[in-house]
């Protein structure tokens, strides 16, 4: 079999087969991959404060630091170990100087205990204790 290159691409599949390549399909383009993995390997989020302890019926407020523009998650589990469905906990996106915060509110009907607040910024993520008093 010739193997032989046309504007620099290699012009058969079989030669690639022989050769020991796998073909390269857009959907799995190794430099998309890369990028993406560069990407979460940079972001970074910190906590910076969190209202704590607090007190039941009180509004509680994260704020946390990121990358600009990246997308964020924030989950809190109650001591009792449920997950918060509470207005206010929506996913955001940090402005442009990578700030993000939370407001929501600790429901009546949620027990006192240590419990746990988990935020979420481009795959990277960092957790820390709110106490409800």
């Amino acid at each position: 079999m010739r193997i032989y290159l046309k504007h620099g691409i290699l012009c058969c599949s079989l030669a690639l087969v022989l050769l020991g390549a796998a073909p390269v399909h857009a959907a799995g383009d190794p430099a998309e991959t890369s990028a993406a993995l560069a990407l979460q390997a940079r972001t970074t989020v910190r906590i910076t404060s969190i209202t704590s302890p607090i007190s039941i019926g009180s509004t509680a407020r994260l704020v946390a630091s990121t990358s600009a523009g990246a997308s964020c998650s924030i989950r809190y589990v109650t001591g009792k170990g449920t997950v918060s469905k509470a207005q206010g906990l929506a996913a955001k996106k940090a402005d442009q100087k990578g700030a993000v915060s939370w407001a929501w509110k600790i429901g009546t009907g949620t027990a006192p205990g240590t419990g746990n607040v988990t935020v979420t910024c481009g795959g990277v993520s960092t957790s820390t204790k709110i106490v409800v008093r």
